[in-house]
């Protein structure tokens, strides 16, 4: 059995990733009259404490390296169609291009109706990852080696 240092978001199932993204992209409401409303609470409280390294699958973890270093230049989360440009214009090879997009389209269309859940549950696994990681850090610089 994994120790906790050595657990990510995938230990929750397969599709658990795909939810967790969606979660943070949030959702487009139509408000009135053909406009929208932009619903990305999550996405604007996770981003900050998020890491790439909380994600097993390597293109889970390549579109959170995106989308935090978005939010940290426009202080926004973005949408889809913004990632989805991105790809384009950063992934040259069209192969791995498909291959990110594909992955955007299953994040896009994964059934979600455990939101609160989700976004309950992975706030508390990363608070509990990054402080247990802190922990760590302590332990190895100060407490083991004789800085204390």
């Amino acid at each position: 059995m994994k120790g906790f240092d050595e657990k990510n978001l995938g230990y929750f199932g397969e599709k658990y990733e795909l939810k967790v993204i969606n979660q943070i992209i949030g959702t487009n409401e139509q408000k009135s009259k053909g406009q929208y409303r932009r619903d990305c609470k999550f996405g604007r409280k996770v981003l900050p404490i998020i890491s790439a390294d909380h994600f097993t699958h390597s293109l889970a973890k390549r579109i959170v390296v995106f989308m935090k270093n978005y939010f940290n230049r426009m202080n926004d989360v973005p949408y889809y169609d913004t990632i989805s440009e991105y790809v384009k214009a950063r992934v040259p090879d069209e192969v791995e291009q498909e291959m990110v997009l594909t992955y955007l389209d299953d994040i896009k269309h994964v059934d979600t109706q455990d939101n609160m859940w989700i976004q309950e549950n992975t706030l508390n696994f990363i608070n509990t990852k990054n402080l247990h990681s802190v922990f760590k850090k302590i332990e190895n610089e100060y407490i083991n080696r004789g800085k204390y």
